[in-house]
């Protein structure tokens, strides 16, 4: 009896996506535990092949946002659990496993596993720790706590989405196994830009869509947490806003922010004091931040 449906979305992207199934394919878990759902916007032969051969449902969707991929793969997902895995990352080889036992033991909703990061030749990358709401593909969840009617109102922010109806339910569970590789590259999906201002008119226009979603989603919550969370994730993106456009709105929910335990420390620090920075400074600040990102 299927209990995990493993739901892969890819859009525009065939170079790694063989591998991400194939990932998945090879798990110590006995495949008649777990289905295979690939959501895509493209045929290839060599996929199709692939995922004909193993028994896989192959969903054509001509759709670029990522939630409307990922609610075409729960309308036929038959599984209890729902893992999802992007189309550049991979499974480890237990991933499913421990997914399993862990689902089965225990009383939980949501399931965060932690990554390995690589680059474009899967060289190993040096990067923060991923957050417990950060990365689709080290997610699993309860299929029965996803509100089909608030993933409808989002296009950005699915992570941040699965752990909000998590926080309104309970049963969290964080691990430190590194059961997922996580892929940092120039692509669809990871953009590098010429220069500071080409970054900053594109940052704009992603952050008012995404403050504008996550405030018509927040009275959809009831639990406390969730809308914590949701107010101290707001506040972030205001100042992020506020450091582009050389503006000085009123940050709400600061202290939400800031005694929030579900952003690391560091960050939480690193954007406090661009706060202070910023009251003092605005035209230098906003100078240093275009200057780092230059030289990144």
């Amino acid at each position: 009896m299927v209990y995990i449906s493993v739901i892969i979305s890819s859009y525009n992207r065939v170079k790694y996506l063989d591998s991400a199934i194939s990932s998945v394919l090879n798990q110590s878990l006995d495949r008649k535990y777990y289905e295979i759902i690939v959501v895509k916007n493209f045929k290839d032969s060599h996929i199709d092949e692939l995922i004909k051969k193993n028994n896989i449902k192959n969903v054509y969707l001509n759709e670029k946002s990522l939630s409307i991929k990922i609610l075409k793969g729960l309308d036929i997902a038959e599984g209890e659990i729902i893992s999802f895995l992007d189309d550049d990352d991979r499974f480890s080889e237990r991933k499913l496993e421990n997914v399993y036992n862990i689902f089965k033991n225990n009383k939980i909703n949501y399931y965060h596993n932690d990554s390995i990061i690589v680059d474009d030749l899967d060289r190993l990358i040096k990067y923060r720790k991923l957050g417990i709401s950060e990365n689709l593909s080290s997610i699993s969840i309860r299929k029965s706590i996803i509100d089909t009617n608030i993933l409808k109102m989002v296009n950005r922010g699915i992570d941040l989405i699965m752990f909000l109806f998590a926080l309104e339910y309970g049963g969290i569970l964080e691990d430190n196994n590194k059961l997922t590789t996580y892929r940092l590259h120039n692509s669809v999906s990871h953009i590098i830009y010429n220069n500071f201002s080409e970054y900053r008119n594109f940052e704009l226009l992603t952050l008012d869509h995404t403050i504008r979603d996550f405030q018509n989603i927040k009275y959809k919550f009831k639990s406390k947490q969730a809308i914590e969370f949701i107010n101290a994730f707001l506040s972030s993106l205001i100042i992020k806003k506020n450091i582009l456009l050389k503006a000085n709105y009123k940050i709400p929910y600061l202290k939400s922010f800031i005694m929030s335990k579900y952003f690391g420390i560091r960050f939480r620090l690193e954007y406090i004091l661009i706060v202070i920075l910023f009251k003092i400074n605005k035209t230098l600040t906003t100078k240093i931040i275009s200057k780092i990102y230059e030289k990144n």
